[in-house]
């Protein structure tokens, strides 16, 4: 119990209350604008014109930095890979008191177009794919298929946001700068000397209602929201996940403590003679009292010390539990270890569960009464039934706790399986699946992707072991969503009253890679090309939502109030993107029409689909020899590791729920042996007079709790 309540401290910590832990970090903010109703907080959703407004009229903050979502792919070496990046402003490292170990970090004219060729790459990655070269400031490297010049190397240990190992200037042009609609931005900043977060948080509040006054069309649905740098930047499931476990491992706690305070006053009652005798000599109920918990500490003492290798192969066991795709989204991994800070906290516990289970026999030792004490025990050898009502309210409690602790992570157990295993809407065995991001440079025109992503599924395709091979923008369970404001035709919508559907592109065949039923219309054909009418495939969910059961067919909707009437030609079954958010509401578009720069190869085979993993990076290579592929794993894989959080909470709530009920029977059991053995003497004189073996046990059962 000790054991399982300090790694949960351990992991709250690490995730939660200090994943950062460089200089200052408790006076940066995080910035950010979001609707009331929507319950999740996106980081990375403020647009370039709001925030060039927010640094020139506020005054609560005296540094800025905004930053952009940017994964890079790394070519010109011997094996190409995507790595994790950004861009940011100017001043982004000094902001976070993170200046580069070798080099510099950009400078003010470096955020300009023509100038942002420059990138501080991460000390992990100069290790990993430059071998530590110390000359490498004032090289070049090639990223996204255009040289970048490295100006510095970040401090080890550094890559916020999000596990970042590339960073360059964020250039924008002056459109982008007043644009209000690419709402694609992430904010931070630096709180004035003498200025509180809820100070910044007011002024911020009223620029942004000033914002949504003064521009009603794109503002009227943002309201600032402004948090802690550690709270904005953190996990934001991991504190609920940890504190339900926190909860779970307390629950152990008490029963462990029920459990010993138990057998304590079972073993209480059975000196409650030698307590009387040596009252009866002189002895003070003080020292009586004093002598108990002394005794219950060196049992808490003992408990603590053999914790700590549980402690440690709990915090590794959880390490591992976290898979290596998840990784970069869970600042704070790195802290997941037994600090000297353990220590304190265990044997304060353990203090704590001391005092919880050592009071109540050392009360019981204070209140003996000599004479009465001593006249019981000289009529009978069975315990005045003043002595039983608290261990079995203790025998109770215990047991009670077990079983909802058991109740509760069967539940939690019977739906990580169901959000895994259950109805998603495709099937996830026996797919292999290529996630590739296409540089802009190199694949500008639409008519390029398309034919990268045609010889890639035609050399897929013709290896046997390959049933079908289908592409798609985003594949379900993917750590990113596009989402489209959707207007159909007909219906009077507002365009900030729209709501939003997930987006997707997709070929014909990926539906049968997939296994997505098609439940009316057609599949998108060879007549579907970048001059003809555009057209879509819409989930059932969707199509409900907006004709109810009215034919879809033929029906038209678009994306913007000014955009082009898409026309509905089929309606597919609906699909789980992600396990917190079920929602079925999807657009597929043909690739033909629409050809995306990040594409998701969907590979379904006749048997193990990493046996292909080699075949599908050669095939990719063949096409372009510089083209990384971001991710390659099995569907099924992505879907756990997609819940992986879940998941893992679900086990660990099964293992303290096993662990407390099985601490509660072998409590119940041990108490029950030991009052037994105490009426050894009295069974003995019951079967001498005639009761039978049946008799006694209807009796022990009934009487001895």
């Amino acid at each position: 119990a000790l054991a399982a309540n300090s790694t949960t401290f351990s992991l709250m910590d690490a995730l939660v209350l200090r994943p950062y832990r460089f200089a200052g970090v408790d006076r940066l903010i995080v910035a950010t604008t979001v609707a009331p109703e929507n319950p999740f907080l996106d980081r990375i959703n403020v647009t370039a014109a709001d925030f060039r407004e927010w640094r020139e009229q506020s005054k609560t903050v005296k540094g800025w930095a905004i930053y952009q979502w940017w994964d890079a792919n790394l070519s010109g070496v011997d094996i190409p890979e995507q790595v994790p990046g950004f861009f940011v402003s100017p001043g982004y490292f000094a902001l976070l008191s993170a200046p580069p170990v070798m080099g510099r970090e950009f400078l003010e004219s470096e955020g300009q177009r023509g100038q942002h060729h420059r990138v501080v790459i991460g000390h992990g990655l100069w290790a990993r794919r430059f071998a530590s070269d110390p000359d490498i400031i004032g090289k070049s490297i090639r990223l996204d298929g255009e040289p970048y010049e490295v100006v510095g190397v970040a401090p080890q240990g550094f890559n916020t946001p999000d596990g970042a190992e590339v960073w360059a200037p964020l250039a924008l042009t002056d459109e982008q700068w007043a644009t209000r609609r690419a709402e694609n931005y992430g904010v931070m900043g630096r709180l004035a000397d003498g200025v509180s977060l809820e100070q910044a948080r007011a002024e911020l509040t009223a620029i942004v209602d000033t914002q949504r006054n003064d521009h009603a069309d794109t503002n009227l649905k943002r309201y600032a929201r402004v948090l802690s740098f550690t709270k904005g930047m953190a996990d934001p499931g991991a504190g609920s996940f940890i504190s339900v476990w926190q909860a779970a491992a307390l629950l152990l706690l008490l029963i462990a403590c029920a459990n010993v305070a138990n057998l304590l006053m079972a073993r209480g009652a059975e000196r409650a003679s030698e307590y009387s005798i040596r009252l009866a000599l002189g002895s003070s109920r003080a020292r009586l009292f004093g002598q108990t918990l002394i005794e219950g500490l060196v049992l808490s003492m003992g408990a603590v010390l053999l914790s700590m290798p549980l402690i440690v192969a709990g915090l590794a066991v959880s390490k591992a539990s976290i898979p290596a795709s998840v990784l970069r989204f869970i600042p704070g991994w790195a802290f997941i270890r037994v600090d000297l800070e353990l220590f304190p906290v265990t044997a304060a516990l353990g203090t704590l569960a001391m005092i919880i289970f050592s009071v109540p026999p050392a009360i019981q030792a204070t209140k003996a009464q000599v004479a009465d004490t001593l006249r019981q025990s000289g009529r009978s050898l069975t315990p005045g039934r003043n002595r039983q009502w608290a261990r079995s309210a203790l025998a109770t409690t215990q047991m009670a706790l077990a079983l909802a602790l058991v109740f509760a992570s069967a539940l939690a157990i019977t739906a990580a399986h169901e959000t895994v295993n259950g109805r998603l809407g495709f099937d996830k065995n026996n797919v292999l699946v290529a996630q590739l991001n296409l540089p802009e440079r190199n694949y500008s025109d639409a008519d390029t992707r398309r034919r990268f992503i045609t010889e890639v599924s035609d050399a897929m395709r013709v290896i046997p072991a390959v049933a079908d091979v289908g592409v798609v923008s985003i594949i379900p369970a993917a750590f990113n969503n596009w989402t489209r404001r959707f207007f159909p035709e007909g219906q009077d919508i507002p365009e900030l009253e729209a709501r939003t559907a997930q987006f997707r592109m997709a070929t014909p065949e990926y539906f049968a890679a997939m296994k997505i039923p098609l439940m009316r219309g057609r599949m998108f054909d060879d007549s579907d090309r970048p001059e003809s009418t555009p057209v879509a495939i819409l989930s059932t969910t969707l199509v409900h939502r907006y004709w109810g059961d009215e034919d879809p067919l033929g029906k038209r909707f678009r994306f913007a109030l000014d955009g082009p009437w898409i026309t509905v030609v089929g309606v597919s079954g609906d699909i789980v993107h992600n396990w917190f958010d079920r929602r079925g509401d999807m657009v597929y578009v043909p690739i033909t029409q629409q050809a995306p720069y990040s594409v998701a190869f969907a590979v379904r085979t006749v048997g193990d689909p990493h046996a292909l993993a080699g075949d599908l990076r050669r095939a990719v290579a063949a096409v372009d020899a510089d083209q990384p592929i971001a991710a390659l794993e099995s569907l099924d894989k992505m879907v756990e590791e997609r819940a992986a959080g879940f998941v893992f909470i679900s086990r660990a709530l099964g293992v303290v729920g096993l662990i407390a009920l099985v601490l509660a029977v072998i409590g119940i059991y041990s108490l029950m042996a030991f009052l037994t053995t105490q009426r050894t003497q009295e069974i003995g004189v019951r079967m001498a007079l005639g009761a039978g073996r049946w008799q006694v046990v209807r009796a022990r059962t009934s009487r001895s709790i």
